[in-house]
């Protein structure tokens, strides 16, 4: 996982007090048709809420969140989304599952975007 990935995650942790469950995909085994839901660490993430990190090597692609269902947010982004037009066979899907508290889910993402600024997340003006 990504340095600045790991240590933003990290202060947010310690400065919140609470911790998740992260783990972290291979893009190409979504695009390529593999059986995602075969995957245990997918199925674990898949129906819970959490923020989700698109990065290729040092480069963070897109940062977003789901309240409810991460998996079914991600397969939306790959299926339409022009955020996958940053996307490669390398791009890393890395998630941080909250555990039910969709409050730290958004807290999260605003804090990952402000210090990661993700390509597509970018502010404009």
């Amino acid at each position: 996982m990504n340095k600045k990935i790991i240590s933003a995650s990290s202060n947010f942790s310690k400065k919140y007090n609470f911790t998740f469950i992260t783990h972290e995909f291979e893009i190409k085994q979504l695009w390529k048709g593999e059986d995602i839901n075969q995957n245990k660490n997918w199925s674990m993430f898949e129906k819970m809420p959490g923020v989700y990190i698109m990065t290729n090597e040092d480069k963070v692609i897109y940062i977003g969140k789901s309240i409810q269902n991460t998996g079914s947010r991600l397969i939306e982004h790959l299926q339409n989304d022009d955020k996958m037009q940053y996307a490669t066979d390398q791009t890393r899907i890395i998630i941080f599952s909250l555990e039910n508290d969709k409050h730290i889910t958004s807290a999260l993402e605003s804090y990952l975007i402000e210090v990661l600024v993700p390509i597509v997340n970018k502010k404009t003006g």
